[in-house]
């Protein structure tokens, strides 16, 4: 940067704080490198307002696109394919893809870092990236709906689909043919969104089904054993609402029962208001009610028979 005078403090200071008066300034002002600084700290894209000679100096882009990264779309060409000045660019605005050339697009390290921030923008990667292993799964694990970018081969991964339905069940919707037939994520797919059983294969959700038939067996905090009927299952889908994970399919510990004053009540009455629900099936066909929680949903699960 050819050195200039620097300017009184205020005027730098008041550029920063207001950079939008830039493009107002007096020529003499605009070509001094201090002012441009100031004015790039304070908004980067104001790049788009700099003469020529500050848009292909790297540090002045630098500043600019550190502060906003879509400031790229005013660097000079040069600059954009410059992988200090993109990787900048991205980190603070992974938008600032759309700026990119078809090789940096192919950049493994600057789509991670863009995955990593905006899963959705894994779109813009090149068939390589959208095929690159860890790549996809930072993807899917920022937003599910990632996965519907990622290359089939990638869609057919386990861990990689696991990952999305964890995050949305709905993602069972692009996951392979082939692990829509997997009970393990079907099961993490339904526990996050009991809705989207209908992307599950046809011989896993008939075994659902199937569940409908079997007395399960529940296991209470105070030790207490009770089974559930039949007639007392969801038909389409059997879930149990309870604050503790699945202890031993199909077993669960029920989380204690709480009276109007939000204190616990007593082993017997804990029992009674448990036996209760179990024995309403207006309440058990759909689900079991815990006054005063907000519990997680865990499903009713056996392995498949082979």
């Amino acid at each position: 940067m050819p050195p200039k005078e620097k300017p009184p403090q205020h005027i730098l200071d008041g550029i920063t704080e207001v950079p939008c008066n830039f493009p107002n300034m007096s020529k003499q002002y605009q070509n001094n490198p201090y002012v441009v600084l100031a004015a790039l700290n304070g908004d980067g894209s104001m790049l788009e307002h700099v003469s020529k000679r500050f848009k292909t100096t790297r540090s002045v882009v630098l500043v600019a696109v550190k502060q906003d990264g879509m400031a790229l779309e005013y660097a000079a060409k040069v600059l954009q394919k410059n992988v200090e000045v993109v990787s900048a660019a991205v980190t603070q605005n992974p938008w600032a893809v759309e700026f990119l050339t078809d090789e940096l697009k192919d950049n493994p390290e600057i789509m991670l870092i863009i995955a990593e921030r905006e899963g959705i923008l894994i779109q813009y990667g090149s068939v390589q990236i959208r095929n690159n292993h860890t790549i996809a799964l930072a993807a899917v694990k920022q937003n599910y709906l990632a996965i519907r970018h990622i290359s089939d081969k990638l869609k057919d991964d386990p861990e990689i689909a696991f990952a999305a339905v964890t995050q949305n069940g709905w993602a069972l919707e692009h996951v392979s043919d082939n692990l829509t037939d997997n009970l393990e994520i079907v099961k993490a797919a339904v526990i996050q969104n009991r809705n989207v059983l209908c992307y599950a294969s046809f011989r896993i959700q008939e075994f659902w089904l199937n569940q409908s038939e079997k007395i399960l067996t529940v296991s209470l905090l105070n030790g207490d054993v009770i089974e559930i009927q039949p007639q007392w299952h969801n038909a389409d889908i059997m879930r149990i609402i309870s604050e503790n994970e699945l202890v031993a399919t199909p077993h669960f510990k029920l989380s204690p029962m709480y009276d109007d004053d939000d204190e616990s009540l007593d082993d017997d009455d804990n029992q009674n208001q448990n036996q209760l629900l179990f024995n309403d099936s207006n309440l058990a066909r759909n689900h079991l009610l815990f006054r005063n929680k907000e519990p997680d949903m865990f499903l009713v699960f056996d392995d498949l028979d082979e």
